[in-house]
């Protein structure tokens, strides 16, 4: 079994988009990526972490859509 990450875990924000916006939710970030992260000063981490609270947004949204259908 592999370990377990928390969202203390940088790794958790890393290359894939989407697991950025996921934990821009968990943190209750708004559209900004979380200056505690130690890649907030990374042009291109954050680039990653805007594109993935966008996908989780509009993933939220299509959600939302298809409960009220």
């Amino acid at each position: 079994m592999g370990s377990r990450r928390t969202s203390k875990d940088a790794s958790y924000a890393g290359p894939d988009p989407w697991i950025a916006g996921y934990w821009a939710e968990v943190w209750g970030c708004d559209r900004e990526p979380p200056s505690h992260h130690p890649e907030s000063g990374n042009p291109e981490w954050r680039e990653r972490w805007l594109a993935g609270y966008r996908e989780a947004e509009s993933r939220r949204g299509a959600v939302r859509e298809s409960a009220h259908a």
